[in-house]
């Protein structure tokens, strides 16, 4: 972390606090933090005095109850980070962009700087417990927490009270940051890049990868402060420095690796049992009525609490009473989920006990749900055993070379030799017809195939099964690699293979240690494959037509 060591320098930040209070109604005091994590070394959190009084309102402590990745954790058992550690980490992120600005000579008023720094410190207080898993298990909407949280900084009488006596109408300009926002800041906090990614990308990569991918791990941070260091603000709109063109696609590529824990299919069939939980509660308890009332009162009391809240969540969505929302966090409903097993209903018990249990335990139960046959009556079904996560490009990325403005989505054939972001964007940003070099990169695989895995080196040492219905298919593999010998057209490799080219390149990308096929097959599949929601069966599917690769 190179970078960050050389831009960012905590002695500086009293005097950045020190100036920022200046003409404000408030005490700013200035004060080590240690009650959240940070992932950076060297770099503590010091946060002021009103900084510290939102963080102790009700609403912030209960954001301290629910884990940031939901139940990630189960497979990476370090990411145990919250939502708290989260919104703190990425205020922390915000003082040093807002410093590293000034030392550039840009000159931002204090209120703005304020409800910048306030909007991060609470941008996720409206989440439920396991965050976007609940949304679903209530029928929720998108955007349903934002909602909330706008609903807690006006409603919260604490909270807005504090926010109010650090400048009156802070909490308007925090709740309606984009109006007030004459610098073009506000996409630094939605978008492609802004802080929010940033201080999760952070935070997940260093958890999740631990010492392991500790390159990795520095690799995002020297990124992240790169691209901080290299942004212009011109005419209340931000431009990035094209200089920092490697270390934004950097941030892209790292964003969609972790993007493929975050939506693995593990954690989307996590997702849908939490909303089967919900789904079936109430129906178990009318079920179980004479079991129910044979319960002690105060776990009757619990139980009745935990569906009642449910039910009025799907009824309210974001009009729920904010007294009754912020009475459960995460351990909550894990507690509630150990007493509904008290109900004795065989489905509902089955759902909580593979939320409570351990990985191993659920990843049988995935394994499951994958080789069950279908009868077209279950509630929902894996068929997919990975997903790939792609978001639409938006307009808030836009370079300077020199005086020229180069839209993150018209850079593909413009750039300088050697840069990997033809790559990322065909894979992370952009879903096209075709790759511009498809034909050469699918070249390059035959080869590799034909040397690799067609010699007597053949696949045996490069192909393991994940899941049992992968050993029928590996073996087929097996046997044909044994029994060619001369180099053969990637067609009749699917011929010979019973299989589509996109399900071949899903298994050459799933299936080998050989990087070169590898990456090939990885781009390739960057034009072909995809995954949709179908809300109806609440399952993901693989679709056939984004499965089979364009002829073109």
């Amino acid at each position: 972390m190179k970078y960050f060591k050389k831009i960012v320098n905590g002695g500086e930040l009293y005097n950045f606090y020190e100036k920022l209070f200046e003409g404000t109604n408030t005490n700013y005091g200035f004060f080590s933090y240690p009650h959240t994590f940070c992932p950076i070394s060297r770099k503590d959190i010091f946060l002021p005095l009103p900084f510290m009084k939102i963080c102790n309102t009700h609403p912030m402590k209960m954001s301290n109850l629910k884990i940031q990745t939901a139940h990630c954790y189960k497979e990476h058992y370090r990411m145990e980070d919250t939502r708290f550690d989260h919104m703190v980490f990425a205020q922390s992120l915000g003082v040093d962009l807002l410093s590293i600005l000034e030392k550039k000579g840009y000159v931002i008023d204090n209120q703005t700087k304020i409800a910048f720094l306030v909007f991060l410190l609470t941008h996720d207080i409206g989440h439920g417990p396991f965050s976007h898993p609940f949304e679903q298990m209530v029928n929720g909407y998108k955007g349903m927490h934002e909602d909330i949280g706008k609903r807690v900084l006006k409603e919260d009488e604490e909270l807005h009270s504090i926010l109010e006596s650090i400048y009156p109408g802070l909490t308007e300009r925090v709740i309606h940051f984009k109006e007030h926002d004459q610098y073009g800041l506000s996409v630094l906090l939605e978008g492609i890049f802004d802080l929010d990614r940033a201080a999760f990308l952070i935070m997940d990569t260093f958890l999740m990868d631990g010492e392991a991918h500790e390159e990795s791990f520095h690799d995002i941070v020297d990124s992240i402060y790169k691209i901080f260091d290299s942004i212009i603000l011109r005419n209340g709109k931000v431009y990035f420095d094209f200089k920092c063109f490697r270390e934004m696609d950097d941030f892209i590529r790292i964003r969609r690796e972790n993007y493929e824990v975050y939506q693995s299919p593990k954690r989307v069939l996590d997702d849908l049992l939490l909303k089967r939980i919900g789904e079936r509660a109430l129906v178990a308890l009318e079920g179980k009525k004479t079991k129910f009332q044979s319960l002690d009162s105060s776990i009757q009391e619990e139980i009745k609490s935990f569906i009642d809240f449910i039910e009025e969540m799907k009824r309210l969505k974001a009009n729920i009473p904010l007294k009754q929302y912020y009475s459960f966090g995460d351990y909550h409903f894990e507690r509630i989920f150990q007493l509904l097993l008290l109900l004795e209903d065989p489905e509902l018990s089955r759902d909580c006990y593979l939320c409570l249990s351990s990985f191993d335990l659920f990843d049988s139960y995935y394994q499951i749900e994958i080789d069950k046959e279908r009868t077209g009556n279950e509630d929902f079904y894996v068929d997919n055993r990975f997903t790939i996560y792609k978001s639409k490009p938006d307009e808030n990325i836009t370079f300077l070379k020199g005086e020229e403005e180069l839209d993150y989505r018209d850079c593909v054939g413009r750039l300088e030799e050697g840069t990997v972001f033809l790559e990322t964007i065909s894979y992370t940003l952009k879903s096209p017809n075709a790759l511009p070099n498809e034909l050469q990169l699918r070249e390059v695989l035959l080869q590799e195939i034909n040397q690799e895995f067609l010699t007597d080196r053949n696949m045996l040492e490069y192909l393991k099964p994940r899941y049992p219905s992968d050993k029928i298919v590996i073996e087929e593999l097996k046997r044909y690699a044994k029994s060619v010998c001369a180099n053969i057209s990637f067609e009749e490799h699917c011929k010979l293979y019973g299989m589509s080219e996109g399900m071949l390149l899903v298994y050459l990308f799933m299936h080998t240690s050989n990087s070169v096929i590898h990456e090939n097959a990885r781009m390739l599949l960057a034009s072909s494959l995809g995954y949709y929601f179908d809300e109806e069966t609440a399952s993901i599917r693989m679709s056939n037509k984004q499965l089979s690769l364009s002829s073109q």
